[in-house]
């Protein structure tokens, strides 16, 4: 789907304190529309898909499966990671992974809605399976509200044989100016380097893992 339109407004007084005030703002704000398209545009790596899943909307309180792509301001939608049974679904040979869940809405605001920040990577491995290592064709993993602005809001399911341990990539609230942070609790995923996308600074070797896979759905929201 397409960038956000423009940019917040900035106002001018007219000296060059004012001038380089906007200049940073200006700057902050193409760095975070580089962030959406990077990730508007990133595709799997090719070759057969071994996570066949697929996000599913349906209604909160109605249960009903959601078939449109269009909805209204106020409902309440319930989210889930479904199987996809176009080329054979999950098979008993296939290796779990993290996923990760987020959206991007028509203003480029980004929000990771599956896992939770404070629970970071231990609730996240999918697909859910039973003693033969068969799949739950359906899972539950956010509840929420629509809610402004109107428009076109992208949701992503991403999915990683390795965990993610640097979450604020999923986070569009700033642009992060230093490298990923290798130290942090868990080891350091090569994906995460791919993902950096937006940022100021990136590292200087990037190792492209291939046990990855990425797939959106788009909702357009109407008041």
């Amino acid at each position: 789907e397409s960038l956000p339109a423009r940019t917040d407004f900035y106002d001018y007084s007219g000296n060059l304190a004012s001038a380089e005030s906007i200049a940073g703002e200006l700057s902050e704000a193409a760095f975070k529309i580089a962030k959406i398209r990077d990730w508007l545009m990133l595709s799997s790596p090719k070759g057969q898909n071994k996570f066949p899943f697929v996000l599913s909307f349906q209604g909160y309180s109605s249960g009903q499966l959601l078939t449109i792509d269009k909805v209204k301001v106020g409902d309440t939608l319930s989210l889930f990671v479904e199987e996809d049974k176009t080329d054979g679904g999950w098979r008993s040979n296939y290796s779990k992974r993290y996923i990760y869940v987020f959206s991007i809405d028509s203003k480029g605001k980004m929000n990771l809605l599956f896992p939770s920040i404070n629970s970071g990577n231990t609730e996240n491995r999918f697909p859910v399976t039973d003693d033969n290592n068969m799949a739950e064709k359906r899972t539950a993993v956010a509840d929420f509200i629509v809610s402004l602005p109107a428009g076109a809001d992208n949701y992503f399911l991403l999915s990683s044989e390795q965990a993610i341990s640097n979450l604020s990539i999923f986070d569009q609230e700033g642009v992060i100016t230093r490298g990923p942070d290798t130290n942090m609790k868990g080891e350091h995923n090569p994906l995460e380097d791919v993902l950096y996308t937006g940022s100021k600074t990136r590292s200087q070797t990037i190792i492209t893992p291939v046990t990855w896979s990425i797939n959106k759905k788009v909702l357009r929201t109407y008041e």
